[in-house]
Formats: C-alpha cells, structure tokens, sequence
C-alpha cells in the first residue's frame, strides 16, 4: 500500500494524517474546541480520506514512508506526525513511530502528542523515541491540565506545545517559552514551520527544550 502523506499548504510541510477516533488521550477542553469535527463537517470528503490514512498507518513501514517522502517535489527536511489524530493512540504506535524516524535520519520529524497522558505509552516514548536524534516530541496541553503536570513533564525534559483560551490555567511561562511566530505573527507556508528555528525545532535546531505557546482563537 502506498504511504497517505499530504502537504500542509498553511504550515509549509508535508504531514501524516490519522482519524480523529484516534485521539483516544484528548482531554475534555481538547475535545469540546476539536477543528477536526468542524472539518469533517465542512469537507465530507475527510472521512474517506481518514480511513485511507488509517489503512496505510497500519500498513506501511518507516521504509515506504522514506521512500515516498524522496519522491516528493517540495522540501522534505520536516515531517510532521499529526496534524489531524494522534501518533501515539497504541503501544504498537511506537514502534510504529520508531521505525518512521529511524528510516528518516536526514529529517527532522515533529510530533505533538496527548499519548504522555498514558503512563505505559509516556514510559515507551521516552525510552524508544525521544532518545533518536531526529526527533522533537512535545507534549500537548491546554487549560485542562494542571500546573503540576506541565513541571513533571518538564522535569522529565520534554518540550511541550499549549493552546487556550485564555480560561483556567494559561500554560508555562519563563525563558524557555516561545510565542508560535506562525499563530502570533501570521505566517503560512514556508515561512511558518518549515524554516521556524525559535519554536517546536528548537530541540534540535537550538538543542535546548521548549514551550511553545499557540496564540489563543
């Protein structure tokens, strides 16, 4: 089966999909503000679409994705895995991502993830796939969650990415928070994600964690 990868005109990368039901570790603010569900209602067309991209999730290994990724056109050094589902719904999903950044070491694969909330699967990401070079996974949160999660996180290293509506609590402050120059300053295409070097590549660009605030819509 061919690798479902699609090109994210408003980010400037090339991204995979997987379903909403996927997003199995959503929080209830996360569910309540979901775009997916407006999507879905504005562009029937995603569900066939999303059952595509789950078959080839399934399916595909690290390899298949490489080598679709090398026939593409438009720049391929950033990858993101989700901007629709989740990466992490499964123990078997980190394996999964494993194999995917494994067979990409020339690229730089970016991967927000409400999966920390799981203990099992936080204990297996940290082990098997934070430890690769070319990734930078960050932890999702929002007014849901607590202070005290967002510093065990942080205490455990890990990046992470907030967005909120300014209610309930209004996400990490200090040296290491940036404003997304993407959602703060407006910038689409190849002047938002794909050349960022201050927000979610810092990792590996800046080698340093980061928390990056999404500004509030």
């Amino acid at each position: 089966m061919t690798p479902e990868i699609r090109h994210c005109g408003d980010i400037g990368l090339f991204a995979i999909d997987r379903p909403r039901g996927s997003c199995s570790h959503a929080t209830e603010y996360c569910r309540a503000h979901c775009y997916n569900r407006s999507i879905e209602r504005r562009f029937p067309a995603c569900k066939p679409k999303d059952r595509r991209n789950e078959r080839a999730w399934q399916s595909c290994s690290g390899a298949d994705y490489a080598a679709a990724l090398d026939r593409k056109q438009l720049p391929t050094k950033r990858l993101r895995l989700m901007t629709r589902g989740e990466a992490f719904e499964t123990v078997a999903d980190v394996e999964r991502v494993r194999d995917i950044v494994a067979a990409n070491p020339d690229r730089m694969i970016w991967i927000p993830t409400r999966g920390w909330r799981d203990p099992t699967i936080r204990r297996l990401i940290e082990s098997y796939v934070m430890a690769l070079p070319n990734v930078i996974v960050q932890a999702s949160l929002d007014p849901s969650n607590t202070k005290r999660e967002y510093r065990n996180l942080r205490s455990a290293h890990w990046s992470t990415i907030y967005f909120g509506d300014g209610s309930g609590w209004r996400g990490p402050t200090g040296e290491d928070t940036v404003k997304c120059p993407k959602t703060y300053r407006k910038f689409k295409g190849a002047k938002a994600c794909q050349t960022c070097k201050a927000g979610c590549f810092a990792p590996i660009l800046r080698n340093r964690r980061v928390d990056v605030l999404l500004k509030e819509h």
